[in-house]
């Protein structure tokens, strides 16, 4: 992973003059510090956010993805169009944060068992509107799972802006270029952009 990162700075470099002042030395410490950044968010959002809401990380992960996807129009992870609000497996592996195949079907199961989720196989249809294999599965996001996604999504929303105003003002305004940042490095890892 941090080849790919590494890959995706030089790839930039070639794109941006001003990126010749970034040294290899920099762009571990940058990429690194976006890796503490992450341990300590997750904390937080384990204890001020998941806490309490019946499921571990990785569940609330997969239920507001695809809460996002049926209620929100989010790109990521991308709704079978026309659908309803149904996500492809494959979709919802590429979204979540640990996307191992087997744990998001895991944790689709635990959801389905909760009543969050319901999960099918795609028709024939899909899989050809899709380009994927007719014995592919999808799920989406039931009534309950809406409303447990949709709270889960205002704390994390009341924690962010907490820890957003914790911010000195002179940091604060440059969350906006951190967001464009992140998203850029994103887009780099996974289009080659």
């Amino acid at each position: 992973m941090l080849t790919d990162v590494l890959t995706a700075l030089m790839i930039a470099a070639m794109k941006n003059p001003n990126i010749d002042d970034i040294t290899a030395n920099d762009a571990v410490s940058i990429i690194g510090s976006i890796f503490r950044v992450r341990r300590d968010l997750l904390s937080l959002v384990k204890n001020n956010v998941i806490a309490g809401s019946g499921l571990t990380l990785e569940q609330a992960d997969v239920l507001v993805d695809l809460y996002g996807a049926k209620e929100l129009n989010w790109p990521d992870p991308k709704m079978i169009q026309g659908s309803g609000g149904w996500v492809t497996f494959g979709d919802l592996q590429k979204s979540v944060v640990n996307n191992s195949p087997e744990l998001v079907t895991r944790r689709l199961s635990d959801l389905k068992q909760k009543k969050y989720v319901e999960i099918a196989r795609v028709t024939k249809a899909e899989a050809r509107q899709e380009g994927i294999n007719a014995k592919s599965k999808k799920a989406r996001v039931l009534p309950e799972g809406s409303q447990t996604a949709k709270e889960i999504l205002e704390k994390y929303g009341r924690v962010g802006h907490q820890l957003l105003h914790r911010l000195p003002p002179e940091k604060l305004q440059d969350a906006r270029k951190a967001q464009a940042f992140n998203e850029a490095l994103m887009a780099a890892l996974r289009f080659g952009a």
